[in-house]
């Protein structure tokens, strides 16, 4: 699918979606603004509201051979607080809970399970999970590896998307970041910092933003280079590098929006690992680039014609124009990389980005409203929900 035919497409789906709400242009449609937030809408920062991202405390330490655990729990941002049960801690909506207790008094058996009865993460937020190095290959013990999708369930839960990351590491435990399933945009290999939307006011969501157009810089160079590396056409490589160059002026865009609204990002770290295979790029490739980063496009696109504050508009038209020309090259690189994989890998890659699609729709099913989605344009939940499935419709089924 070319960029035309997707800037078609998304202009459909929004049509077929129910009508968009009327931005609000200037003063003139009523209301005012202080500080460049305008006043009468719910813009403001809901500290302790509970939707802020979760910064969990450590959960469920176990002690040698005895089993006996210390499940006294993890803090967790926003109003969910944390409750301590016998093998763990199980916190509000931005906690983390990971049953890692002995079983019994003689055993000292590990479990390292997700509690069961954890909510699913909400769309764009996170949890942490902390677990006893013997939950995870010894061999993956470093900050910023990404843990095989498996073992990202079992330690995060069935709401976590394909991947997690190790963010800390000491003697005995170690710390995995748990994205969502729908955090939007291309993430790049060898991401050593959390990625995911603060919702807690919209500064902090456009430095979350901000964070994660920074990021998808290193991507696309990385993208880049890989294609040049395999030979690829030279438009597809060409592509890949204006697409890095977007990405900047995008970092800039949104960080000036988090100042506008009173926030202020920091970059989050990339590490450059060695030449990984096609089949490593098409499964990456379907899941960030067909799959997030094209939901993301349309997402944005709605963002410019719904959101209330005209400069969010001016900022998400650019930004909208830009991602939908990278969806649409991650469709094509991926077409590219499917004539040089065997007939098992490409079976791979469509299940991994079937499964991506699911756990999108399932993380937008459990959305919950953001207080200023009316200022940036934000759709609601049943809306970004109905969006996503006329996209499996048309475009992923």
């Amino acid at each position: 699918m070319n960029e035309r035919e997707l800037r078609r497409l998304l202009k459909r789906l929004l049509l077929l979606s129910s009508p968009l709400p009327l931005a609000m242009v200037g003063s003139a449609c009523g209301g005012s603004t202080l500080n460049g937030e305008p006043q009468g809408s719910s813009g403001a920062s809901a500290a302790g509201s509970g939707s802020s991202v979760g910064t969990a405390g450590r959960v469920g330490a176990t002690a040698g051979s005895g089993g006996a655990s210390a499940g006294s729990g993890g803090a967790s941002a926003g109003s969910g607080g944390a409750s301590a049960g016998s093998g763990g801690a199980s916190a509000g909506s931005g906690g983390a809970d990971v049953a890692t207790s002995g079983a019994g008094g003689g055993g000292g058996q590990l479990v390292c399970t997700a509690d069961a009865s954890l909510a699913p993460i909400p769309c764009g937020m996170y949890r942490q999970a902390t677990v006893p190095k013997a939950c995870v290959d010894s061999a993956l013990e470093t900050v910023g590896t990404p843990l095989p999708s498996d073992t990202c369930r079992t330690l995060c839960g069935q709401s976590v998307g394909t991947s997690c990351t190790v963010v800390l590491v000491d003697e005995a435990l170690l710390t995995v970041n748990c994205p969502s399933s729908c955090l939007v945009g291309r993430r790049p290999a060898g991401l050593c910092t959390p990625l995911a939307f603060d919702v807690s006011s919209a500064g902090a969501y456009f430095a979350s933003m901000a964070r994660l157009e920074a990021a998808s810089v290193d991507a696309f160079r990385i993208l880049r280079d890989e294609l040049r590396a395999y030979g690829a056409p030279k438009k597809l490589v060409q592509a890949a590098a204006r697409a890095a160059r977007d990405e900047v002026r995008h970092a800039r865009s949104t960080g000036a929006l988090a100042r506008r609204f009173g926030a202020r990002f920091d970059v989050a770290a990339v590490a450059r690992g060695p030449l990984r295979s096609i089949q490593a790029m098409a499964l990456e490739n379907a899941v960030e680039g067909c799959v997030r980063e094209t939901y993301g496009a349309l997402v944005a696109t709605w963002q410019a014609r719904a959101a209330r504050d005209p400069l969010v508009r001016a900022v998400m038209t650019r930004i909208a124009r830009d991602e939908t020309r990278h969806a649409a090259l991650s469709w094509q690189v991926g077409r590219w990389l499917e004539t040089r994989l065997e007939h098992r890998a490409k079976q791979q890659v469509e299940v991994a980005r079937q499964t991506a699609v699911r756990e999108l729709l399932a993380s937008l099913a459990n959305d919950a409203e953001s207080s200023f989605a009316d200022v940036v344009g934000l759709p609601g939940p049943a809306r970004a929900a109905q969006l996503a499935r006329a996209m499996t419709g048309a475009l992923w089924s």
